[in-house]
């Protein structure tokens, strides 16, 4: 099989689905009154937080900032426009804990499930590839994902043709890692001689990186996600996901 055969025909990693299990009333009523109990102790940190910097309270249920300063009218959460600091740096305190909560759960499924599938494959994380890249001798980088996905962005001076350069790092790379450590694998093998690795996670763990990507030459933000189930594993905030 060739490396575009391979590209071709090995998707990206995909959770199995299952069906939620049926919870019963005893379970409702509980997350029900931990909920109520939740937004209660809320309300009255917001409450007690307005009263001693003298502010009005905020009266809105889906701002979840406890030092919100916006007061009765308060639309943090409705409205996308932030009207106070803190509730700004509360939404973005959060993102950035969702986004590190995606990137442990994308590292777990490449740790248990994606890296025992490429046993011959070499991976290194993005903050490695990052820094041979600024290096006097950056490696060779072969994009192992499909020509759809490539046309929405790339690792700059990536290419599609898995030629190899028997005195350089061949880098390959796809979305999770997956497609790019098949091919690392079967290139390595082919050619024992060259040095071949495949980058760790992909894309999703070079976008929790902060890593550049380019359209056309161009700087761009935009990603293409290469499977609706590996959304979740991409950041939150700094990149447009596509399929």
């Amino acid at each position: 099989m060739t490396p575009a055969e391979i590209r071709a025909a090995a998707s990206e990693f995909q959770i199995p689905t299952e069906s939620p299990p049926v919870k019963s009333k005893e379970e409702v009523a509980a997350e029900k009154a931990a909920a109520e109990a939740a937004a209660h102790e809320l309300h009255v940190a917001k409450d007690t937080y307005a009263k001693e910097h003298g502010y009005e309270p905020c009266l809105n249920p889906k701002c979840l900032s406890p030092t919100c300063t916006c007061g009765a009218n308060c639309t943090c959460n409705i409205n996308p426009k932030v009207k106070c600091d803190n509730c700004a740096v509360f939404k973005a305190a959060k993102k950035a804990e969702e986004s590190h909560e995606r990137f442990l759960n994308a590292q777990a499924v490449f740790d248990t499930t994606i890296k025992p599938e490429c046993p011959g494959a070499t991976f290194i994380k993005a903050a490695e590839l990052m820094e041979m890249m600024m290096g006097p001798e950056p490696p060779m980088l072969l994009d192992a994902r499909s020509a759809e996905e490539m046309e929405i962005s790339a690792l700059e001076g990536a290419q599609a043709s898995p030629e190899l350069d028997a005195n350089r790092l061949s880098v390959c790379y796809s979305s999770t890692g997956r497609r790019a450590g098949l091919l690392a694998e079967k290139l390595q093998k082919e050619n024992p001689a060259a040095k071949v690795a495949a980058l760790e996670l992909g894309l999703v763990g070079w976008c929790h990186a902060g890593g550049a990507l380019v359209s056309e030459g161009n700087p761009t933000t935009m990603v293409h996600g290469g499977s609706e189930l590996n959304l979740e594993f991409f950041p939150t905030v700094g990149y447009q996901i596509v399929l």
